[in-house]
C-alpha cells in the first residue's frame, strides 16, 4: 500500500520541534520557580512514599510509583527532584500533543505551537506535577499511547505499535483504571487506520498480534492488583443480601447498614470508614486475596441482578458533578484537606529534609485549578460529544483521528463514574489533556482562520 504521508506535508523541521520543546520547558520553567513545594494527598502519597522507603507492595495502589520515588528521591533524599521529573513528563506530554496536532493540521506552525502552550498551561496538569501522585506520569505514558496510535492511522509504519505497547505497559503499572481505555485505543486504531486506507490487512494482523500480547500484559498486571473491594464499595447502595453467596452471611453483614446513598462520600465511607460494610466483610475474610475474590463476586452478582441500576447509578454520578458545589467540594477534596500528621512530617524531615508544618496551604497552582481548572473540566465532561462535533468539521483525513480520541474519552468517563467510589476530578485529567490538544486548532482552524474543509 502507498503511504500518503508526504502528500499532507507534515512538518518535519528538527529545529522547529526543538523550538517547541524548549518553549514549553519555560513555561514549565517559570511557573516550577513560582510554585515548587511538594504536596500531598493522604493516603495516597502516603503509601507511595511507604512503597519507596520499605519496599512494600500496596494492594490497591502502584508499585513501580514507589519505586520512582525511591530512585528519584530516596537517592537524593529531596522530594524537588522527583518534581523536577514530573515537570519533565508535563513539557513531553505537551510535546506529544504539538504531534498529533501536526497530524490533524499537517504543517500549520501556529496550530502546534498554540496546541503545545495551552497543554503546558493546563491547570489540571500544572497542580499534579506538584502532587507526590501518579497523575503526571501516567499522563506521560497516556501521551505517548495516544501519539502512536495517530500516528498510525495518519500513514505511519505499523511498528509505532511497539512504542503504543510499551507505553500501555508503563501505564497500566502506575493506574489499572485506564484498563478499558486501552482495550479500546489497541483495538480500535489500527481499524481505523485500516478504514482509512493508511494500513494493510497484512499490517492491520501484526497490529492487532501487538495488541494482544499486550493486553495480555497488561491484563496479569491488573489481576494482582486488590480492586475488587472499590468496586462492591462503588456499587454498594445496591447491595442486598442476596448478592452475598450466603444469604446469611448477607444478611449479617448488612445488618444495620445504610448504604442508599447515593452520594460519593457515602461510599467512601463504605469503603474505609472502621464502621463501613468494607471493614466489617474484612473481619471475617481477613486474607487480602480472599477478600479480593468475595468482594468481585459480590460486586458480579449485583451487576448480574441489576444492570441497568448500576448504570442508573453511574448517570446520577455524572450528573452530580455539572453542580457547580458538588464540582467544587470534588476539586477541594483533590487538593487535600488533610493536616499532615506529625509522625509524617518527621519522616519527611528525617528522610527528605522538607520542613512541611504549613501544609497543606494555598499556592500558586492550586488556586489556578481551583480558579480556572473547572472550567476545563466542564469541557471534559462532555469531551466526547464535543469531539463527534469537531469531527463534522474536520476534513476526511482528520475525521477519524477524532472520532478515535473521542471514543477513548468516552471510555475514561464510563470507567470513572462506573468503577470508581469517588470520581475525583484528577481522575478527568487525561481527557482535559485531550481537550486542549484538539479544540484550541480546532477553534483557530475552522472559526478563526475559517480554513475550508477539504
Amino acid at each position: 500500500m502507498v503511504k500518503q504521508e508526504n502528500e499532507l506535508n507534515f512538518e518535519s523541521s528538527f529545529w522547529f520541534w526543538i523550538l517547541v520543546l524548549i518553549g514549553a520547558c519555560l513555561i514549565k520553567g517559570v511557573v516550577f520557580q513560582l510554585d515548587n513545594r511538594p504536596q500531598f494527598f493522604l493516603g495516597d502519597s502516603g503509601v507511595y512514599i511507604n512503597t519507596a522507603l520499605t519496599g512494600s507492595h500496596p494492594n490497591d495502589r502502584s508499585y513501580w510509583y514507589g519505586v520512582l520515588i525511591r530512585w528519584i528521591a530516596v537517592n537524593s533524599q529531596s522530594l524537588q527532584t522527583l518534581l523536577l521529573f514530573q515537570t519533565a513528563c508535563g513539557v513531553l506530554s505537551a510535546l506529544a500533543s504539538g504531534f498529533i496536532a501536526n497530524r490533524i493540521s499537517p504543517g500549520n506552525r501556529p496550530i502546534i505551537w498554540m496546541t503545545v502552550v495551552l497543554c503546558a498551561l493546563d491547570p489540571v496538569q500544572l497542580l499534579f506535577e506538584r502532587y507526590i501522585l501518579t497523575e503526571s506520569i501516567a499522563l506521560l505514558a497516556f501521551s505517548g499511547l495516544l501519539a502512536s496510535l495517530v500516528l498510525i492511522m495518519s500513514g505511519g509504519s505499523w511498528k509505532y505499535m511497539l512504542g503504543a505497547a510499551c507505553s500501555c505497559i508503563a501505564l497500566i503499572s502506575l493506574r489499572s483504571s485506564f484498563f478499558p481505555a486501552i482495550i479500546c485505543a489497541l483495538f480500535f486504531a489500527p481499524l481505523f487506520g485500516l478504514i482509512a486506507k493508511k494500513i494493510s490487512l497484512t499490517e492491520l494482523f501484526y497490529c492487532f498480534l501487538i495488541s494482544a500480547s499486550t493486553l495480555s500484559i497488561c491484563w496479569s498486571t491488573t489481576s494482582s492488583l486488590k480492586t475488587g473491594q472499590v468496586v462492591l464499595a462503588a456499587w454498594s447502595p445496591l447491595l442486598t443480601s442476596d448478592d452475598f453467596p450466603n444469604k446469611e452471611q448477607g444478611e449479617r453483614f448488612m445488618e444495620g447498614m445504610n448504604l442508599q446513598g447515593k452520594d460519593f462520600f457515602n461510599r467512601e465511607i463504605t469503603l474505609f470508614r472502621p464502621d463501613g460494610m468494607i471493614h466489617r466483610i474484612r473481619s471475617e475474610i481477613s486474607d487480602p486475596d480472599e477478600l479480593d475474590k468475595f468482594s468481585k463476586k459480590v460486586a458480579f452478582n449485583i451487576l448480574r441482578r441489576d444492570f441497568w441500576g448500576v448504570l442508573n447509578l453511574s448517570t446520577t454520578s455524572y450528573g452530580k458533578v455539572w453542580g457547580s458545589d458538588y464540582r467544587m467540594n470534588l476539586m477541594k477534596w483533590d487538593i487535600g484537606q488533610n493536616e499532615l500528621q506529625a509522625p509524617f512530617r518527621d519522616l519527611l524531615r528525617e528522610k527528605f529534609h522538607l520542613e512541611a508544618e504549613e501544609l497543606p496551604s494555598p499556592t500558586l497552582t492550586s488556586n489556578l485549578y481551583l480558579s480556572l481548572g473547572h472550567k476545563t473540566v466542564l469541557l471534559a465532561l462532555i469531551a466526547p460529544l464535543l469531539f463527534v462535533l469537531l469531527a463534522t468539521l474536520s476534513d476526511r483525513r482528520s475525521s477519524l483521528i477524532i472520532c478515535f480520541i473521542g471514543l477513548i474519552s468516552a471510555a475514561l468517563l464510563i470507567t470513572i463514574f462506573t468503577f470508581s467510589t469517588l470520581p475525583v476530578i484528577r481522575n478527568l485529567h487525561p481527557i482535559c489533556w485531550m481537550v486542549s490538544t484538539l479544540l484550541p486548532a480546532y477553534i483557530i482552524k475552522y472559526l478563526i482562520l475559517k480554513i475550508p474543509k477539504k
